[in-house]
């Protein structure tokens, strides 16, 4: 039995930002993080980005992180996505980079 242990940090939040961390414990040797960061240039957009990241969040965990843009395109114009996806498994830690993401 696979035992999961998932664990969200909410990061920026505003009218033209969201962003949020998840880490997910597979088992004690292998962990992934997802920072994901969406960004909306339509000041008057009525686009719900809280609710459309986590829509997408689960939709990378289903299709990959390559699939992430692509979601993110049929959305609105004007959204875009920063993304990271990290895993450690026994002593091999993996990034994978899309767009522009500052973690500290």
């Amino acid at each position: 039995m696979v035992k999961l242990q998932v664990t969200n940090i909410v990061g920026t939040a505003s009218n033209s930002v969201w962003s949020q961390v998840r880490t997910i414990t597979l088992s004690p040797t292998h962990q992934v993080m997802m920072v994901i960061k969406l960004s909306c240039d339509d000041p008057d957009s009525l686009v719900d980005l809280p609710t459309t990241g986590v829509g997408i969040i689960d939709e990378i965990g289903q299709k990959g992180a390559e699939e992430a843009q692509k979601i993110v395109e049929g959305i609105a114009d004007g959204l875009t996505i920063d993304l990271l996806v990290a895993t450690l498994h026994d002593s091999t830690f993996s990034i994978y980079k899309h767009g522009e993401v500052e973690v500290y």
